[in-house]
């Protein structure tokens, strides 16, 4: 064959095949994906993982999937659909803070639920408290209540239980701020996220004492490294961080826009960080200095939960279930 023939043979096909490659391009996945097969539920206010398995706390009960949220399994009291507002894990017992049910417990990884409330103020008979924070110690589980009934008898802020009882007790002397919105540990010790700032357990004083500088009106806190990272729901304050244990803070909106309000933090075992807020999700790779934002398609609403397993981030919405984006 000629050679200026094949030359031009070779040089024709690779650009078919350039050509061909071009009208197919591999387009990454970022459109959320709806999965709520056996998620009897609008609002998911809460997100966990458990050895792989994802626990979302809704509006209508405890849905539990084993299959990465390609089904869900609903768990509830034989009585009630319970109104979960979080979930936490002690090892292999799980406690769930309730709208007015006060707190249940799990031995059995969510299939049966169990009231365990005594010494919870009831505000309202046969209504408890809203539950909606925890945190534990070597000794102790804490719960926390977001706000104050007007009602009387008025229930304490904190309880806490030692974990080889079952009865509660008032843990709020000295707690001057008003409703506890989140829990986080710092060298040992119990702080308090309120709507007047931070608050820690002196134990010297055996009192919680004001905390920090700020009188901000904190939601949720999630370490990453060294950083405490916090949304805080006033105007045009946003994302903080803290390297000191939450005495200081500095903003870090960078990329967000200082409204939006951070409803759930979730991080991947890349050293990424993603937020949620109203209807987007948030991710940071230089630990929360800037923020972009990932997917389409989600519900124009609160995203109140969030977290990764296998690749993929799990958000709950708040009357829309939950979604899933691959990573």
């Amino acid at each position: 064959m000629d050679i200026k023939l094949t030359i031009l043979l070779t040089v024709s096909l690779f650009f078919f095949f350039s050509c061909k490659k071009d009208d197919n391009p591999i387009v990454p996945n970022t459109k959320w994906e709806k999965i709520n097969v056996g998620v009897e539920a609008r609002t998911v206010y809460d997100l966990q993982v458990f050895n792989n398995t994802i626990f979302a706390g809704t509006d209508s009960g405890v849905c539990v999937s084993n299959d990465t949220g390609k089904t869900w399994t609903n768990y509830n009291t034989e009585d009630k659909r319970l109104n979960i507002r979080k979930i936490f894990f002690d090892n292999n017992i799980i406690y769930v803070g309730t709208k007015d049910a006060g707190v249940y417990v799990s031995y059995d990884f969510g299939i049966q639920w169990t009231p365990t409330n005594i010494g919870i103020q009831t505000p309202i008979a046969p209504s408890y408290p809203e539950i909606s924070s925890f945190i534990s110690d070597s000794n102790y589980i804490y719960a926390g209540l977001p706000s104050i009934s007007l009602n009387r008898p008025k229930p304490a802020q904190i309880y806490r239980k030692r974990k080889d009882r079952d009865k509660w007790e008032p843990f709020d002397t000295g707690l001057e701020a008003i409703g506890v919105r989140a829990f986080y540990k710092y060298e040992e010790r119990i702080y308090a996220g309120t709507w007047e700032g931070v608050c820690v357990f002196e134990p010297v004083l055996s009192k919680w004492i004001k905390f920090g500088e700020s009188n901000l009106s904190f939601v949720r806190f999630y370490w990453k490294k060294s950083s405490l990272f916090s949304s805080v729901e006033q105007q045009n304050i946003g994302i903080m961080i803290s390297s000191n244990g939450g005495y200081s803070w500095r903003s870090a909106n960078t990329g967000i826009g200082s409204d939006d309000i951070a409803w759930s933090f979730s991080g991947d075992n890349k050293n990424n960080i993603y937020c949620t807020s109203y209807g987007t999700v948030f991710s940071s790779s230089d630990e929360g200095n800037t923020w972009i934002r990932i997917g389409d398609g989600l519900p124009q609403e609160s995203i109140l939960s969030s977290v990764v397993i296998d690749n993929y981030i799990f958000v709950g919405s708040n009357w829309d279930g939950v979604w899933k984006l691959k990573l």
